[in-house]
């Protein structure tokens, strides 16, 4: 496999799980009316009339629109990947991609500056922090642990790793005797 034919596919591979863990109310095709909150079409491909409505539902985004209302029929579907980097971290940790692959796609100095109340280095400071979306079960990838759920962290927490600078967690849940993988993101 040629490295530009490797390049490609990885760029399709985080555009593709970008869209997929993004809110429908979030994605430029429901800002500009072509989808609802809940991803049905409101307007079709013929009836877009501006490149800036064509570009923002293209083949591309109606192949993972459909996946992504696929996806939320199954029990705890309509609940996000943890979060993007969560996600990517999971790649990293599966496939091996590299750090410098995540790292030339995206800027995250902005999301880090907002999460740097909690952050101390790659360390999660204890205290109290609510989930901003549901997550899956690091193990099983069961979505248990819903959106608004409160977490006390009794001591800080070393990050598992980094995605794009980014740390990750692994979150001991006593109450259901399993871990969650989070990112800053995630929490509140």
């Amino acid at each position: 496999m040629s490295l530009v034919s490797r390049t490609a596919d990885l760029y399709y591979t985080f555009r593709f799980l970008k869209l997929l863990v993004t809110p429908w109310t979030e994605m430029d095709a429901y800002k500009l009316g072509i989808i609802d909150d809940n991803g049905t079409v409101l307007k079709k491909s013929a009836q877009l009339k501006t490149s800036e409505e064509r570009t923002a539902y293209t083949l591309f985004h109606r192949l993972v629109f459909n996946i992504k209302k696929t996806l939320e029929k199954i029990p705890f579907g309509k609940s996000r990947i943890a979060s993007y980097a969560a996600a990517l971290y999971l790649l990293k940790e599966n496939y091996g991609v590299s750090e410098e692959s995540f790292r030339d796609m995206f800027d995250v100095k902005q999301y880090l500056s907002e999460s740097s109340w909690m952050l101390s280095g790659n360390v999660l400071k204890s205290g109290r922090y609510t989930l901003a979306n549901s997550v899956p079960f690091t193990r099983t990838g069961e979505y248990i642990v819903q959106a608004g759920t409160t977490i006390d962290i009794t001591e800080d927490v070393q990050s598992v790793g980094t995605v794009i600078d980014v740390p990750v967690f692994e979150i001991y849940m006593a109450q259901f005797g399993q871990y969650i993988t989070v990112a800053p993101g995630d929490l509140s």
